[in-house]
C-alpha cells in the first residue's frame, strides 16, 4: 500500500496539465453593434481628449527643454521639472535621486513631501549600500519602472527585496532616469491619499515625461560641466598669462628634468635588458659601467664582491684613473681598521662620503698617493636582503663631488644588478661550460695547420654540444612557462598572453577577447579513490580535449590542480565563448579510460567577457572565477558568464562572513519565535524558534544569506547552541508565567554540522539541565538532507535524543529524496508538509493528491503532520477539511520577537 502511495507522488511530480487559453471578444452592452453615429460621436470625443493630452505633453516637453536650456541652475531646473509633472498628474510628493555609478551613491538634490521636513543637503552621497532596501533602491538595482500599492510593498518586504519603506504611502510611482544604458537617477512621485491612485495613462504620461526629463538632464549635465570647464579655462588662461615668465623658466627646468627622468628610465631599461641577456659578467659590468656614466660622474667605478665565505673581497670589475686593478684581500677583523668598503659590507647601507662628511683619514689613497675627495658605495643585496658585495663610485676631482641624489640614482642601479648577480647564478654552470667550450675552440684555432684532423672532430663535437645547450636553454625558459604534467602554458604565461590581449582591446575597441574558467567536477573523489597517478593521467586526457575544443591562437592554460583556463582571441564575444563552453561540456561527457578504469568527470566553466571597464588581467580571471562558482553551485557540468551583480554577491558575502564572526560577541543575534497552531481550537500548541540578524549598517540580514554561510565556516555550531540555550531559557519563562502555557513546546533547528559533532548530545543535555526545561516539550527539527549528508552520525545522534524523550520533526517534506528508508531508520514523530505544497494546492490538484497522500502516509506510520506555509483562509479550511491538527504560516501568525510573544499569547489565551 506504501509503495503504491509513493509511486503515486512521483507520477503526480512528473504531470504537468496543459491549460486553453481564452480568447478576447468585443461587443456593446447590448450585445449588439453600437449605431454609426455613436461611434463617431464617441471617436471625435476621443480624438479631441488625446489630441488635448498630446498637446499638453508637447507643452510639458517644450517646457522641460526649455528649462534645460534656460535654468540657472539644476535647483531651479529640478522645481520647474516638478511644476511642470504637477501640471500633467498628481506629485504632490515628489523628488528626484541621482545616481554616480563610480562613487556608488545616491544624491537627491530635490525633495518635496507633505509628510516629511528633510533637508535635502543631509540626502547628499548617500552610500548606494544604505538605499538597497528601499524602494528607490529596489528601482535603481532593477533598471525598471516601479508602480507600487501597499500591496506590492509588503510582498517586496516578505520577499526580502526591501525593508525601509519610509513614511508610510498608499502608491508609489518611481521611473529610472536612463541615458542609453547608463541610469542617471530616478523620477519618483507618491501619494499618501488612499483616493489617489495612478491610472495607466498616467504612468504612460509619466513613463514619455521621464524619458524626455532623463535627456534633459543629460544634457542639463553636459552643458553645466561645460560651462564650469569654460569658466575655469578662462581664469587659468588669465592665470598664466600672468605667470608666463615664470612658467617658461619652469617649463625649461621641467623639459630638462624630464630629459634627465627619459636618460635614467632608458638607463634602467638597458641595465634590465642586460641582466636577461647572456653576455659575460665582465662585459656586463662593463656596459653597465657605460650606462651609469651616461648618468653620473663615474670615471672611477668598481664592484666587489664578498666570496662565499665571507672572509674575502673580491673586485671583478674595477676602473680607476690611477689604478689599473684592486687585488683581492682579506676582511680585517674587528681590531684592525677597515676600509669603507667593508664598513658598506658590514652596515648593509649606502654610503656617502663627501667635503661635509669626509676625513682626511676615512678615505683610502691610490697607489700613487692621491686621495680620494668623494665616495659612493651602494650594497648589493639578494631577495633575503643579505649582502652580496659593494658597488662604489669615487672622485679625486673637486668639480665632480657627489650628493645625494647620485647615492639615491646608484642604489636604484644597485637592485638591478642585485637582481642579475642571482639570475646568473642559477646559469653558472652553464655558462662556464660554454666558456671551456670556447676556450678549446680558441686553443684549437692556433693548432690547426698540424691538428687539422683533430680540430674538424672537435668542431663537429662543438655543434652538437651548442645544439644540446641551446635545447637544455629552450627547454627551461619552456618549463619555466609550461606546466609539468600536461605541457600546457601556466599561470604565468596565460596571464602574460591576457595581458597582451588586454592591451590589444585597448589599441582596437573593435577587439575582442573571453576567458572561460574551467574547474573539474568530482575530481578530489578520482584523485583520493584512483590515487593520484590516474588523477594525473586524467589532467593530460582533459589537456587533449581541452585543445581540440579551440581554435589555432586560442590558449588553454593550466592553472594548477584541477583549475583550466581559456583564452578565446578576436571572437563574437558572447556567442563563440558559449559555443566553446558548451562544446567543453560536450566533450566531456565522454568517460575516459585510465588504468583499466572508466572515469566520468565534468566542468563547471565561468566565462568573462573583455569590457572596456576590465582594469587588468589578475581582475579578468578572478572575475572569470568568480563565475566558475556561481556554476558550480547551480550544480555540475554548468557555464555561467560574469556580470557586476555576481561580483558585488561575492563581495556582499565576504562582508557577511566577515560580520557574522562578530555577530554573536556583539549580540547581534536574536531569537524569533513562530507559533505552531492547533488547526481546530486555534491554540498555540508550540513555537519553533528561527535564527534572526540585524546589523547596526545592513540591517536585517536574511537567514537565506547568512545560514548557509555559517555551515561553511563551522559558525552554526556556536549559533546552533545560542539558540538552542536562548529558546528553552525563553520557553521556561513563559511556562512559568502562566499555568496554561505549562505545558508550551518549543521547536530548535539542527544542521548538518551540528549533527556531525559527537558531543552535540551532551551539549544539549546540559542546556537542558541549566535551563530547567521539561525533556518532553523539547522538539528538534531536521531536513532529508541532514539526514542523508550525515547518515550514521544523525541516525545515532537522533537516536539518543529519541530515546531520552526528545520528538523528532523531519522538515520541509516532499521536496527532497522523501525515501520510507528514512522514516522507518531514523525515529522521526513528526512531519512538516513543506509549504511549496501548502501554496499552490489551491491551483494545482496534484499539490492536492499529494498533501492527502502525505497525510495518509503519516497516519499509516503513526505520526503527526503539521502544514507550513499557510497564508490565506482558504488553505487553512481546505487543510481543515483534509483533517490537519496542526499548521503553521503567516496567516496564523509571523515569526516575532520574545517581547511580542507575550502580547500574542494574551490575546489567543483569551
Amino acid at each position: 500500500m506504501i509503495r503504491l502511495i509513493l509511486k503515486n507522488i512521483n507520477e503526480t511530480y512528473k504531470t504537468i496539465k496543459k491549460k486553453d487559453t481564452g480568447k478576447l471578444t468585443l461587443a456593446s452592452e447590448n450585445g449588439k453593434k453600437p449605431s454609426l453615429s455613436i461611434a463617431n460621436a464617441y471617436l471625435k470625443e476621443k480624438v479631441t481628449s488625446s489630441e488635448r493630452e498630446s498637446n499638453d505633453i508637447n507643452a510639458a516637453l517644450y517646457r522641460i527643454s526649455e528649462q534645460a536650456h534656460t535654468a540657472v541652475d539644476m535647483n531651479h531646473f529640478f522645481s520647474e521639472i516638478h511644476q511642470i509633472i504637477a501640471s500633467l498628474t498628481y506629485a504632490e510628493n515628489f523628488f528626484i535621486a541621482l545616481y554616480d555609478e563610480g562613487l556608488q551613491s545616491v544624491s537627491f538634490p530635490y525633495m518635496v513631501d507633505i509628510a516629511s521636513d528633510i533637508n535635502v543637503k543631509e540626502l547628499a552621497k548617500l552610500p548606494l549600500e544604505t538605499l538597497s532596501m528601499t524602494l528607490t533602491g529596489y528601482m535603481l538595482r532593477t533598471g525598471e519602472m516601479l508602480h507600487a500599492d501597499t500591496d506590492l510593498m509588503n510582498r517586496l518586504e516578505e520577499q526580502g527585496e526591501i525593508n525601509d519603506l519610509g513614511e508610510s504611502c498608499h502608491e508609489w510611482l518611481g521611473f529610472p532616469l536612463q541615458a542609453g544604458d547608463e541610469i542617471l537617477g530616478a523620477l519618483v512621485t507618491q501619494s499618501y491619499d488612499p483616493n489617489v491612485r495612478y491610472k495607466n495613462k498616467d504612468i504612460e504620461l509619466l513613463s514619455f515625461v521621464s524619458q524626455h526629463v532623463a535627456t534633459a538632464l543629460s544634457r542639463k549635465q553636459i552643458d553645466e560641466a561645460l560651462h564650469k570647464a569654460n569658466s575655469e579655462l578662462e581664469n587659468r588662461v588669465q592665470e598664466r598669462t600672468v605667470e608666463l615668465a615664470s612658467i617658461n623658466e619652469e617649463l625649461e627646468d621641467e623639459v630638462t628634468e624630464r630629459r634627465n627622468a627619459e636618460s635614467l628610465m632608458q638607463a634602467f631599461f638597458n641595465i634590465a635588458e642586460l641582466a636577461n641577456s647572456s653576455v659575460e659578467l665582465d662585459q656586463f659590468f662593463k656596459q653597465v659601467h657605460q650606462i651609469i656614466s651616461r648618468l653620473m660622474y663615474a670615471k672611477n667605478f668598481y664592484i666587489a664582491l664578498l666570496a662565499p665565505d665571507g672572509r674575502k673581497i673580491t673586485f671583478p670589475y674595477f676602473v680607476d684613473q690611477h689604478s689599473r686593478k684592486q687585488p683581492d684581500r682579506e676582511i680585517l677583523t674587528a681590531t684592525k681598521k677597515r676600509g669603507i668598503t667593508e664598513q658598506v659590507l658590514e652596515s648593509g647601507e649606502a654610503l656617502l662620503i663627501d667635503n661635509k662628511t669626509r676625513k682626511d683619514e676615512t678615505l683610502p689613497k691610490s697607489k700613487f698617493g692621491i686621495k680620494t675627495l668623494s665616495w659612493i658605495g651602494v650594497p648589493l643585496k639578494d631577495d633575503s636582503d643579505n649582502t652580496l658585495g659593494v658597488l662604489a663610485v669615487q672622485s679625486y676631482d673637486e668639480k665632480n663631488i657627489y650628493e645625494d641624489k647620485e647615492r639615491v640614482l646608484l642604489g636604484h642601479v644597485a637592485q638591478h644588478i642585485s637582481a642579475s648577480l642571482q639570475k646568473r647564478k642559477a646559469r653558472l654552470e652553464l655558462a662556464q661550460a660554454h666558456k671551456e667550450l670556447q676556450f678549446a675552440n680558441d686553443q684549437l684555432e692556433k693548432r690547426v695547420d698540424e691538428r687539422t684532423k683533430l680540430l674538424v672532430q672537435a668542431n663537429e663535437e662543438l655543434k652538437d654540444n651548442i645544439a644540446e645547450r641551446k635545447i637544455i636553454e629552450d627547454k627551461l625558459a619552456h618549463d619555466a612557462f609550461h606546466d609539468a604534467l600536461t605541457h600546457l602554458p601556466n599561470r604565468a604565461l596565460f596571464l602574460n598572453r591576457l595581458d597582451q590581449a588586454f592591451d590589444k582591446i585597448k589599441r582596437d575597441e573593435t577587439a575582442h577577447f573571453a576567458v572561460l574558467f574551467l574547474d573539474l567536477d568530482r575530481f578530489k573523489i578520482i584523485n583520493d579513490s584512483l590515487g593520484h597517478h590516474t588523477g594525473d593521467q586524467l589532467l593530460k586526457e582533459i589537456a587533449y580535449r581541452l585543445l581540440d575544443c579551440i581554435r589555432p591562437g586560442d590558449t588553454v592554460a593550466r592553472l594548477g590542480g584541477d583549475e583550466f583556463a581559456i583564452l578565446l582571441m578576436d571572437v563574437s564575444i558572447d556567442k563563440a565563448a558559449i559555443t566553446v563552453a558548451k562544446r567543453i561540456s560536450d566533450s566531456l561527457q565522454d568517460p575516459f579510460e585510465l588504468d583499466e578504469n572508466l572515469v566520468f568527470t565534468s566542468a563547471s566553466i565561468g566565462i568573462n567577457l573583455s569590457t572596456n571597464d576590465s582594469k587588468n588581467a589578475d581582475d579578468i580571471l578572478r572575475d572569470a572565477d568568480t563565475a566558475m562558482y556561481h556554476a558550480k553551485s547551480q550544480g555540475k557540468a554548468q557555464y555561467t558568464i560574469f556580470n557586476d551583480t555576481m561580483y558585488l554577491k561575492a563581495m556582499k558575502r565576504l562582508r557577511i562572513e566577515s560580520e557574522l564572526r562578530r555577530a554573536l560577541d556583539k549580540d547581534q543575534l536574536s531569537v524569533y519565535y513562530q507559533p505552531i497552531v492547533d488547526l481546530n481550537s486555534g491554540k498555540t500548541v508550540a513555537f519553533e524558534a528561527l535564527a534572526r540578524w540585524y546589523h547596526p549598517e545592513l540591517g536585517w540580514i536574511s537567514p537565506v544569506d547568512f545560514i548557509p554561510i555559517a555551515e561553511e565556516t563551522g559558525l552554526i555550531l556556536d549559533i546552533g547552541l545560542f539558540i538552542m540555550e536562548s529558546a528553552l531559557r525563553q520557553t521556561r519563562q513563559w511556562q512559568k508565567s502562566d499555568p496554561k502555557l505549562k505545558n508550551m513546546m518549543i521547536s530548535v533547528n539542527l544542521s548538518t554540522k551540528q549533527l556531525a559533532q559527537p558531543e552535540l548530545f551532551k551539549d544539549t543535555m546540559q542546556i537542558i539541565q541549566a535551563t530547567d526545561f521539561s525533556i518532553d516539550l523539547l522538539r528538534l527539527e531536521v531536513t532529508e538532507s541532514v539526514l542523508i549528508d550525515n547518515f550514521e552520525a544523525a541516525r545515532d545522534i537522533l537516536q539518543r535524543y529519541s530515546e531520552a524523550g526528545i520528538k523528532i520533526l523531519l522538515d520541509d517534506f516532499g521536496t527532497g529524496y522523501s525515501s520510507l528508508s528514512y522514516l522507518h531508520q531514523f525515529p522521526i514523530d513528526v512531519l512538516k508538509v513543506d509549504r511549496s505544497f501548502v501554496s499552490e494546492m489551491e491551483k494545482r490538484e496534484e499539490n492536492m493528491a499529494i498533501i492527502s497522500t502525505i497525510k495518509t502516509l503519516a497516519m499509516s506510520l503513526n505520526m503527526e503532520v503539521v502544514a507550513e506555509g499557510i497564508e490565506t483562509e482558504a488553505q487553512l479550511n481546505i487543510l481543515k477539511e483534509q483533517n490537519f491538527e496542526y499548521g503553521q504560516g503567516y496567516f496564523l501568525s509571523r515569526p516575532m520577537p520574545a517581547d511580542e510573544v507575550i502580547l500574542y499569547l494574551q490575546q489567543t489565551l483569551v
